[in-house]
């Protein structure tokens, strides 16, 4: 019996169906239904159109090609014959007996033709076994895969890991299961090729531990939003803008050209080194605060915990939100709304509570603390050798199969984008917006900035009182 085949955006659904075109397997909600055939996106409808124009016949080809092979033949008998009576002089003796067939040398058979469609390269996971119960909530996933392949490591249909196969091999040395039964499954990159293993379970059989140190620092208060109301098929995009702005205008193009609003954090040098773009930000969109200078506000980078760093002062601190406001309101003549981000998503109850004494409350990313899995499209790691590094196209399935099988799903979900990058011009994560804007639309979510997630009003009780 063949292996079940899943979608290619979501590896654990089970598609009977593929793209004509790319052949890329497609669950029902992929489907795109046009011209008698079934694609999974417009591209490949666009390629199909293109075929079916260079293939149109055209009414008067099968005569030409009628009359030239008249001619062709009739050259051949003709140039044949002249060749005969070259050879012979035409005067072959009566008695002359012609060469036996046994004598006519066998023709040499052909060497064989390597196949213009070779078999598509494979991924497979060797460990652990399908179907182990496992004591332990952390699990080792390795298999095989093209050597030097991206390969993406997907738990229960979302993205959450991504490494290189050295040497056509890949390892995962610390996956962290999420549910009782869960759906493993890995996916290689490489070049323009993609394939995805055949999903395997894995069973855990004790508590599921779902809380850490640092999730409380994401979750819902009074002065702190990451995560709107999760019965409302609702998703805010993010974007950060700290010391480049050399993705800004593309994204800004993107945005505009989706007629969509969201909500961009601008630090003060941001605004400073670059007037226009902010201008422009300023008129499509919703800006909040994201400090002046783009520092450290606790000791996370060398400790792993959220304590203010000792010499950061209430003053000091207020003083970086007052002077953003300024120089924003002296560029484009409007206020702030009175949203802010911390630098590098270091905050703490003390911290916001100075932010709130200026009337801000802050905007982080969604993190969802029962799958591990977060909104931070991690845009901001620029390649392979830096720790946490997704490919582009990667990020885009990282954001797109956030809590793919968990009953909300992203309803509510606050996107973290940067408008700067030191990634390399074919590793743009702002050139899968379009797909990832298109995408959520089909499954019926609405945009929204932060400012309007808030006024709803209905976050999580006693939550986003103004």
């Amino acid at each position: 019996m063949a292996e079940p085949r899943f979608c290619f955006q979501h590896p654990t659904r089970i598609a009977r169906r593929k793209c004509f075109i790319c052949e890329r397997p497609l669950c029902p909600d992929c489907q795109i239904k046009r011209d008698h055939h079934l694609f999974c996106t417009d591209l490949c409808h666009k390629n199909y159109l293109r075929t079916v124009e260079v293939k149109k016949p055209n009414p008067y080809t099968r005569y030409v090609l009628y009359a030239g092979s008249l001619v062709l033949v009739g050259g051949l008998v003709y140039f044949a014959l002249l060749a005969d009576a070259f050879y012979t002089g035409g005067d072959r003796p009566a008695n002359a007996n012609p060469t036996p067939k046994s004598s006519v040398a066998p023709i040499a058979p052909s060497l064989p033709v390597e196949s213009p469609n070779p078999p598509k390269e494979t991924i497979n996971i060797s460990r652990p076994v399908n179907g182990m119960k496992s004591a332990s909530q952390t699990i080792e996933v390795a298999g095989k895969a093209p050597k030097d392949a991206i390969v993406g490591l997907y738990l229960n249909g979302s993205l959450i890991e991504s490494t290189l196969a050295m040497e056509a091999s890949y390892n995962f040395p610390a996956v962290l299961l999420t549910k009782h039964a869960n759906v493993i499954q890995t996916r290689f990159y490489k070049d323009e090729s993609s394939n995805f293993s055949p999903a395997i379970m894995v069973f855990y059989q004790d508590t599921i531990q779902t809380t850490s140190g640092d999730w409380k620092f994401f979750q819902n208060s009074a002065d702190n939003i990451s995560r709107g109301n999760l019965s409302r098929k609702e998703i805010v995009l993010t974007f950060d803008g700290g010391s480049e702005s050399n993705a800004a205008t593309q994204i800004l193009d993107i945005l505009h050209e989706h007629h969509l609003r969201v909500t961009i954090f601008l630090t003060g040098e941001f605004i400073s080194h670059f007037p226009e773009v902010t201008r422009r930000i300023a008129s499509e969109h919703e800006v909040g605060n994201h400090t002046f200078s783009h520092e450290h506000l606790t000791t996370y980078a060398q400790d792993a915990t959220q304590k203010t760093i000792p010499s950061l002062t209430r003053e000091e601190f207020q003083d970086q939100l007052k002077k953003t406001e300024d120089i924003f309101y002296q560029t484009t003549g409007k206020k702030m709304t009175p949203l802010w981000r911390a630098p590098y998503g270091e905050h703490n109850i003390e911290i916001r509570r100075w932010a709130a004494e200026l009337g801000y409350v802050h905007v982080a990313w969604t993190s969802d603390p029962k799958t591990h899995q977060n909104l931070d499209s991690l845009d901001w790691v620029p390649n392979a050798s830096t720790p946490g590094y997704f490919p582009a196209m990667l990020i885009k399935d990282r954001i797109l199969s956030f809590n793919q099988n968990e009953p909300e799903q992203a309803n509510g979900g606050i996107v973290l984008m940067h408008l700067g990058t030191e990634r390399t011009a074919d590793d743009q994560v702002y050139k899968w917006l379009p797909e990832i804007i298109k995408t959520f639309r089909q499954r019926g979510y609405q945009f929204i900035t932060a400012g309007e997630l808030i006024d709803h009003q209905d976050l999580l009780p006693n939550v986003a009182t103004k």
